[in-house]
């Protein structure tokens, strides 16, 4: 994805070149890696869990926050000054390096930006097992995972997404479904996690259709049924062609970022996406409403079941579990 050209960008005064960086820099921002298991087979690396951290896609199509601040960087010596001093501040780390060539790797800002993760491979609690790659996790404070329907059981690493296959015991979970087990077990790769979300994107697939509109109403762009003497408001610009199941989707989304703007909630980006937090009161209108925060329940339950034991057989670590929401929809 290339960015815009800005021709006047060199004769701006570093002032207005700083705040056009900060702008730009998309912060906090989203950041997608892959993260692959592996069982080292020979040496030192015998029977210790590994994993590989890579980016989520190539830079055409990785919408990371990372490669647009890199791109950033590059514009003239002053906005490089800038990178530098983020790049170097106590609380940014760097999660991959390519392994050729003196090209910069991926540094995030773990206070503020956001870690997606397609983790690709069997989930087993690294503190059970003999895990040796905490360093490599260590210090990511948010970590978020797309929230699908049909969750793929399989161990097989080319898939692209998560798999939280059932671990647990005389229990036959959906397949479809989230397993709390699989679920608890993943939690603890981040020593360091304070917020866990669930990101589901808005699509016809994931939103219960809203009741229809009695004849002579309108509804407002959140979506609610206008009464009689209320001002008509400005409809967001749509393509005549993208019909209602667009008109809904992007309604729904300009609730949730209403009501995270008014109420202060987390709120993050990316190239392509802004994503916002949504609270359990007001995801009723999402299909997996209840299999979500049932999830959330179930796993809250065996933390609490973890601690009970003597000696607890992990660190039990107790993020916010949150959920984002986002949508193919133009950033205003």
């Amino acid at each position: 994805m290339s960015l815009p050209a800005f021709q006047k960008y060199e004769e701006l005064v570093p002032e207005l070149k700083l705040e056009i960086w900060r702008q730009a820099s998309l912060s906090p921002g989203v950041h997608h890696f892959k993260v692959r298991p592996w069982i080292g087979t020979r040496g030192a690396d015998l029977n210790v869990q590994r994993v590989d951290i890579t980016p989520a896609g190539q830079a055409d199509s990785d919408p990371s926050v990372w490669r647009a601040r890199i791109r950033i960087a590059k514009a003239d010596k002053y906005s490089w000054d800038v990178v530098k001093k983020l790049l170097k501040g106590a609380s940014t780390k760097e999660i991959w390096r390519p392994q050729r060539g003196n090209y910069s790797g991926a540094v995030i800002d773990c206070d503020r930006d956001l870690v997606c993760v397609r983790f690709h491979g069997l989930i087993s609690n690294p503190y059970i097992g003999n895990f040796g790659d905490f360093d490599k996790l260590a210090g990511i404070r948010r970590v978020a995972v797309e929230y699908r329907k049909n969750w793929r059981p399989s161990i097989m690493y080319n898939w692209p997404q998560p798999i939280f296959q059932c671990l647990c015991h005389n229990t036959t979970h959906d397949i479809t479904a989230v397993c709390p087990k699989a679920f608890e077990d993943f939690i603890p790769y981040f020593p360091d996690i304070d917020v866990f979300y669930f990101m589901v994107k808005l699509t016809s697939q994931t939103i219960i259709p809203p009741p229809p509109v009695p004849k002579g109403k309108k509804r407002s762009r959140q979506g609610v049924i206008k009464e009689d003497d209320q001002q008509p408001e400005p409809a967001p610009a749509e393509s005549p062609t993208r019909g209602k199941v667009a008109q809904v989707t992007s309604e729904t989304f300009t609730k949730f970022r209403d009501i995270a703007e008014r109420n202060k909630l987390d709120t993050f980006e990316d190239r392509v996406y802004t994503y916002c937090e949504a609270r359990e009161a007001d995801t009723s209108c999402l299909l997996m409403h209840e299999e979500i925060w049932k999830v959330f329940s179930e796993l809250k339950g065996l933390w609490k079941l973890a601690k009970t034991k003597l000696p607890p057989p992990y660190p039990v670590r107790e993020p916010e579990l949150k959920v984002l929401v986002y949508t193919e929809l133009k950033k205003r």
